[in-house]
């Protein structure tokens, strides 16, 4: 059946499917489970009532919305008219009151979500439901509202005489600036190797220089934005024609963050200012832009710019630091591996300098194999310049390769 009219009259029922079902009922009677047996285990304890209670409701609770979500979710079809289901509400609606739909990303996924005219709310509809031939007709009776923002954008693209002497010319703005912002991107990483690893022959001068042109990357990203917002945007949807610059200041961040591997701040509460600036100013600068982008841009505009502020705020106090160090010396009291993404390794310190007690500093895996606890170790402290003192861990003076092969007693 291809047609609506074919299917009038007619009534489609659709479930999620299999994997979906098994996995939210067993995630579902785990956490009811859980709570009931946790519940039960705080009750003999004195004056635990309350506690128990609530250590039951929460999961229980939890539970019980996971269960009836794999049992009662439906999808229902019946003729113009959209159901869908969840684990203890409905909505529907008809065709005739549907403006359109729209696909949203996260990362939970992809879905689909029903927009009713005259701002009369949404209808969700996931995509773990099994869907046929039936169910795609009905869909196609639907305006698709991100490829009508796309032609749209296409159109006023095409009619903007600034951007040539032709429709053509002026669709063809599109591709140079998809060169301007892969250029961007590239020129950031190139910038990002020079001030991460080790490149013989580069002047200490030309690091410098390669930070400040990519904590300036961003700006001119936002730049590009500013001065031609048909063709540059910023968490662009799905569908959107421009070419993407968000990932500047992230990429510019992640540079950063790479740069201060080993660099430790005895306290950081001087910079804290200068990163809120930082991080309002870029958010200032791709704001207007994030605010017609898609679902969660000004969410994730705030974790972009707080990512690139603490990394280019942290850099400037460290890089361009030209205090002496002052050498101080404690030693190994413990350690601990931290196993997750990725293996981190620490040291656990004695008091030296300005740090009054005991501390984890993390460190390179070679120099944490190497470690003994009782062995000594080095530490230079710098002024930092915007006065965040920082310190790295450094080869006491006279040092050679370890002779120590006791065991560590630190944690492998």
């Amino acid at each position: 059946m291809g047609t609506l009219e074919q299917m009038s009259g007619l009534r489609r029922e659709y479930r999620m499917n299999s994997w979906t079902r098994v996995i939210f009922t067993l995630l579902g009677l785990g956490i009811f489970g859980g709570g009931i047996f946790g519940a039960w285990k705080i009750m003999p304890l004195p004056g635990s009532g309350t506690l128990a209670a609530v250590f039951a409701l929460v999961p229980t609770s939890m539970g019980l919305y996971m269960l009836a979500y794999a049992i009662r979710s439906r999808i229902i079809i019946d003729g113009s008219r959209i159901t869908v289901r969840g684990a203890f509400q409905q909505k529907s609606a008809d065709l005739g009151e549907i403006e359109g739909f729209r696909t949203v990303s996260s990362r939970n996924g992809t879905y689909t979500r029903l927009i009713l005219k005259e701002g009369r709310g949404t209808i969700t509809v996931s995509s773990s439901f099994n869907t046929d031939d039936d169910y795609r007709a009905w869909f196609q009776k639907i305006t698709d509202l991100d490829e009508r923002d796309r032609q749209a954008l296409l159109d006023e693209i095409s009619n903007q005489q600034d951007l040539g002497a032709t429709p053509e010319e002026r669709l063809a703005a599109l591709s140079r600036a998809k060169a301007w912002s892969v250029g961007l991107l590239v020129l950031c990483a190139l910038l990002g190797i020079v001030i991460d690893f080790p490149i013989g022959g580069l002047s200490e001068h030309v690091k410098q220089l390669s930070i400040v042109l990519l904590a300036l990357a961003p700006v001119f990203s936002a730049y590009l934005v500013w001065r031609s917002p048909l063709l540059y945007a910023v968490f662009k949807k799905k569908k959107d024609p421009r070419n993407e610059v968000s990932f500047i200041p992230l990429v510019a961040g992640f540079a950063f963050m790479i740069h201060m591997s080993g660099v430790h701040f005895v306290a950081m509460q001087q910079l804290l200012l200068t990163m809120i600036a930082v991080c309002l100013a870029l958010v200032a600068l791709y704001f207007n832009a994030a605010k017609t982008g898609a679902s969660g841009a000004i969410i994730g505009l705030l974790f972009f710019a707080g990512f690139y502020a603490y990394g280019v705020t942290t850099v400037a106090d460290t890089a361009f630091d030209t205090s002496p160090a002052a050498t101080y010396s404690t030693t190994v009291t413990g350690g601990h591996v931290s196993h997750g993404k990725s293996t981190s390794y620490y040291l656990r310190l004695a008091p030296w300098g300005p740090i009054q007690n005991e501390g984890d500093v993390s460190v390179s895996r070679r120099i944490y194999s190497n470690a003994h606890i009782g062995d000594t170790v080095c530490l230079a402290l710098h002024n930092g310049s915007l006065h965040a003192p920082w310190f790295r861990v450094v080869p006491c003076e006279g040092d050679s390769a370890p002779q120590n092969t006791a065991p560590s007693g630190l944690p492998q």
